[in-house]
């Protein structure tokens, strides 16, 4: 549990946004499933498939946010390294560029994650349709 915390205090504030956008992408999940499912008949079928795409599309923005928790962090880093000795700044940018990335593979890991969940919605959603006969059944 140490190292959970301790990966969240050195990763910074944006680990939190990535930790948030996988709840609300985790949220989402089931309601694109949902439309995906009972959205197949008629003109209705696109919005299942939107809904799936949306999920899709948005399961890259934990990735997002991990790159821009690292970026934030290797600005801190370099700004640290101008204020402290010349003799020790090789050693404070390993250190704190190991440190910076601690937001990039959380965001990454997490939108693999994510990416492999939202795929059922898209498989279920482009699954092609029964035929529909003449009384507008299945």
């Amino acid at each position: 549990m140490d190292s959970v915390v301790s990966a969240f205090r050195e990763g910074g504030v944006s680990m939190f946004g990535v930790l948030l956008s996988d709840g609300c992408c985790c949220a989402v999940w089931v309601p694109a499933l949902l439309a995906a499912l009972l959205l197949r008949r008629g003109n209705a079928h696109y919005a299942g498939k939107a809904a799936a795409v949306c999920l899709l599309l948005g399961t890259l923005v934990p990735l997002g946010l991990g790159v821009v928790g690292w970026q934030m962090n290797v600005a801190m880093v370099e700004s640290a390294i101008r204020a402290a000795d010349p003799s020790v700044a090789d050693e404070l940018r390993a250190v704190g560029l190991a440190e910076g990335e601690i937001p990039l593979h959380f965001g990454l890991f997490s939108t693999i994650g994510l990416l492999l969940v939202g795929l059922i919605p898209v498989v279920v959603a482009f699954r092609p349709r029964e035929p529909e006969d003449e009384d507008g059944e299945a």
